[in-house]
């Protein structure tokens, strides 16, 4: 059967959202430069017609997820850039947590014996370490600080009309995710 959509529709999002599998075959003839038909099993019509109704809020939604993600993803690699040289993984930071927390338990000792790699080792003094731990708090928190407020950036796109979706997807690819990250 055929459909009449708009030439805008991502007609795999489309596929996706009916439960169409991604590797149908579709014909695509574009009637106008707005509007295209397309040729669709008959047992997905009137899902797709559905889908239709709902597609623009719906499609924006799915793209504020992707662009949410992106965030995450920058975030992660801007995290690991950690002060004095320190790469921020997970390992690091926990061990980071309980050295500063060891120092602050037990206020006698004055250092730790640090293993920078297999083999090599460094005394830092107690002010080194609870200093190293206050950076990676930081580093991190002002990395969760610049999330927030491209998260608030992205939740706030909304469509204003279903003549909108075109000034929203703008609006969301305009918001810079690669810049305003902590050093």
């Amino acid at each position: 059967m055929q459909i009449t959509i708009p030439s805008y529709i991502d007609i795999q999002f489309l596929a996706n959202k009916v439960g169409m599998s991604t590797n149908w075959g579709y014909l695509a003839v574009p009637d106008t430069p707005d509007m295209v038909t397309i040729e669709v099993p008959a047992s997905y019509y009137s899902a797709i017609e559905a889908a239709l109704l709902t597609y623009d809020v719906d499609y924006l939604a799915y793209r504020k997820n992707k662009r949410l993600e992106d965030v995450a993803a920058v975030r992660r690699v801007k995290e690991l850039a950690g002060p004095n040289g320190l790469t921020l993984d997970d390992k690091t930071i926990a061990r980071l947590t309980a050295a500063s927390l060891g120092l602050l338990i037990d206020e006698t000792r004055q250092s730790l014996n640090w293993e920078l790699q297999r083999g090599v080792f460094v005394e830092l003094p107690r002010n080194t370490v609870l200093q190293l731990a206050v950076g990676a708090v930081n580093k991190v928190q002002a990395c969760f600080d610049t999330v927030k407020t491209k998260t608030i950036a992205i939740k706030a796109i909304e469509l204003v009309d279903f003549e909108s979706l075109d000034a929203a997807l703008d609006a969301l690819a305009a918001i810079d995710i690669e810049s305003g990250w902590p050093a």
